[in-house]
């Protein structure tokens, strides 16, 4: 066990072995200290905030809901449409047909 640590510590010692490089170059923040943590003073830019009204998402869920039936039926016409256009061979044919679905 002795031979283990003495081999690693050779090891790092010989090769200088360190967390981070050394580096000259120093950066300096304008800063203060603000219960013993240093805080920079550094700038942030403003950003636009949108105010929306009282019940407004209220009434964006009532839409949904009374919107998302439909929704989900015109989802299945078009399914079936374009099942049926896939069997239509004739571009002319499948114009027909959605515009027979569209007036009906």
């Amino acid at each position: 066990m002795k031979q283990f640590f003495l081999f690693w510590g050779l090891l790092f010692f010989f090769f200088g072995i360190q967390a981070q490089e050394k580096s000259d170059s120093v950066i300096v923040i304008a800063g203060e200290v603000y219960y013993k943590d240093s805080l920079p003073d550094l700038e942030i830019p403003a950003i636009a905030v949108q105010y929306k009204p009282p019940g407004y998402y209220q009434k964006l869920r009532r839409d949904v809901f009374r919107a998302y039936p439909y929704a989900i039926r015109v989802v299945s016409l078009v399914e079936q449409v374009e099942a049926h256009t896939e069997t239509i061979k004739k571009k002319k044919h499948k114009k027909r047909y959605i515009k027979r679905r569209k007036r009906s």
